[in-house]
């Protein structure tokens, strides 16, 4: 399941970054949406243009714990198994950094 931070806007969101958050959500463990177009970015960034979204794996249950599907660096694998190539799948030390950008 997706959850949203209460300050995530998704007003701006461009409709490519719906696939993103589509596998997301089909992680077999809950992801929270951090980040879109709200919070401090460096100029340039390509989530004022509603092109990013950040992710991270939820707490977890003892279930997903067995799975090792716990952390975003299993996150950031699934998503970039998912996603095709157009998509830059980054594991950040606090999240993982998605965006949307055509070669």
């Amino acid at each position: 399941m997706i959850l949203y931070n209460k300050d995530v806007n998704p007003q701006g969101i461009r409709p490519e970054l719906l696939l993103a958050i589509i596998c997301a959500n089909a992680y077999p463990a809950d992801v929270g949406v951090s980040c879109i177009i709200n919070g401090e970015h460096m100029l340039g960034s390509l989530h004022l243009s509603g092109n990013a979204i950040d992710f991270d794996v939820l707490e977890h249950s003892d279930l997903e714990l067995n799975r090792g599907l716990t952390d975003n660096a299993s996150l950031a694998k699934w998503l970039s198994a998912a996603l095709p190539s157009c998509y830059d799948v980054v594991h950040e030390v606090s999240h993982v950094h998605v965006e949307y950008q055509p070669k």
